[in-house]
């Protein structure tokens, strides 16, 4: 939008000062008009507050895809809950059906202003400005929204009461919407044909398809703007807009040092990793912008930068939809879980129990092991009967049998007295007679179990 207009013809009237706009906004003067509508100065009457009120001009209000881009607008940002996103109040229609949006009132001035009246601007201050932004587009993202249209003059720069900037996101009216738990996506409005947004601020693939961009189109917009902002220039140039686009789509972006000799070489690399053609190679995520534009700014820039990414990690808990801006973004940049994990985990668990309880098993077998007389005159799995013809079982000699490779079996029951080293199955005897056998009998063998065969 340009400087204050001049209302002319049915707008002169329609929206003079004086004029009660549904019942309830008073319209004080305008302020901005642009080529889709006008922005107006307002006062609720019952709340006697100050507001600004977007109309669309009578060029667009008969356009069924520009009123509903109009509303597209209110819609998105009446989405998010964030001190960096300008707040909508009200929207509707009036009595002659032109829509409009009542919005909080910003006072201040947006970077594009900003830099025509300075010119290029100082590092510290840009960054300070842009991490700010990047709070906004968190809570933009985190709700599913590409904004698709980030640009100097849709970042505007107010004041907080005690004089420090607040930045606040304006202007989603080419928005990207997903669909949440609350909303439904409504149909797109931009056919691929159609090139919505700013050519020096597009990334290559919303150039090619406004359609099919995710957050990642947002990334390359934040890094034509911050080498619009600290050197003057823009990334990619063009004597019309088909040059323009075919160097964004061909060409290679304005290196910042060649331009801006005393910019840090490390923010150098960081605007080309945002400006990568192929958007996997680019930063993935405003995160990750955030954190790695920090360092430039010291602490303040920690703070702004951890803020943002606890804008995206609640995201994360809350479930962001498959379809919104993160779909294509790996895992790792999103902390996701992979479904299923909880039950993989428990079986895992078990299987290390079942593994300490046989140790365990072992360990026992070895003790009682050491505390026996092994003696070579047994065979194997028979039982050697005591010399005495009616000794109690107390008195008895210990019964011993060849040690066997150890191999773990299941536990054995407890009238059990295991003497060996755990066979597969492990060796087992029964008890002593109490009476001796007669003479010439045959020993008797043991089964899995200890029991007689």
């Amino acid at each position: 939008m340009g400087s204050v207009p001049m209302l002319r013809g049915a707008y002169r009237t329609r929206f003079a000062p004086g004029v009660v706009l549904a019942g309830r906004y008073r319209v004080e003067r305008p302020l901005k008009s642009g080529g889709m509508g006008l922005l107006l100065l307002g006062q609720h009457l019952e709340l006697e507050r100050p507001v600004a009120i977007k109309v669309l001009l009578d060029t667009q209000a008969n356009d069924e895809e520009s009123v509903a881009r109009f509303f597209r607008e209110a819609k998105a940002a009446a989405r998010l809950n964030s001190e960096h996103v300008v707040k909508v109040y009200d929207v509707g229609s009036l009595e002659d059906g032109m829509p409009y949006i009542v919005m909080e009132l910003l006072e201040g001035e947006d970077l594009a202003r900003m830099l025509r009246n300075r010119g290029p601007l100082p590092i510290p201050e840009v960054i300070e400005y842009m991490l700010q932004a990047c709070i906004g587009l968190a809570e933009a993202h985190r709700n599913g929204i590409i904004h698709r249209d980030i640009k100097p003059g849709n970042i505007f720069v107010s004041r907080r009461k005690d004089g420090r900037p607040l930045v606040k996101l304006v202007d989603f009216g080419i928005s990207k919407l997903a669909p949440t738990a609350s909303h439904e996506l409504e149909p797109e409005l931009t056919t691929t044909s159609q090139v919505m947004g700013s050519p020096h601020y597009m990334s290559p693939e919303q150039l090619k398809s406004t359609r099919e961009v995710d957050a990642r189109a947002d990334i390359w917009s934040l890094g034509a703007v911050l080498v619009r902002l600290i050197s003057g220039s823009y990334a990619f140039e063009g004597d019309s807009d088909a040059e323009l686009c075919a160097n964004v789509l061909m060409g290679d972006p304005l290196p910042l040092r060649r331009v801006l000799p005393s910019a840090p070489k490390a923010l150098e690399a960081l605007v080309a990793r945002c400006l990568t053609r192929d958007p996997a190679q680019r930063i993935q995520n405003v995160t990750d912008f955030a954190r790695e534009l920090a360092p430039f700014l010291g602490v303040r820039g920690e703070q702004l930068a951890a803020e943002v990414a606890g804008t995206l990690t609640e995201a994360d808990r809350v479930g962001a939809d498959a379809s919104s801006s993160y779909a294509a973004i790996p895992a790792e940049n999103t902390g996701t879980r992979i479904d299923g994990g909880r039950s993989k985990a428990v079986f895992f668990l078990l299987g290390v129990v079942a593994l300490l309880a046989i140790v365990a098993v072992a360990g026992l077998v070895r003790s009682v092991l050491s505390e026996s007389d092994p003696s070579p005159s047994g065979a194997l799995g028979t039982v050697v009967p005591s010399a005495a013809t009616a000794s109690p079982p107390a008195t008895a000699s210990v019964p011993v049998v060849e040690p066997i490779p150890i191999v773990v079996t299941p536990p054995v029951p407890p009238s059990t007295k295991v003497v060996a080293p755990p066979p597969n199955p492990p060796p087992t005897v029964a008890p002593p007679r109490p009476r001796p056998r007669p003479q010439g009998s045959t020993s008797a063998t043991p089964n899995d179990f200890g029991g007689r065969k």
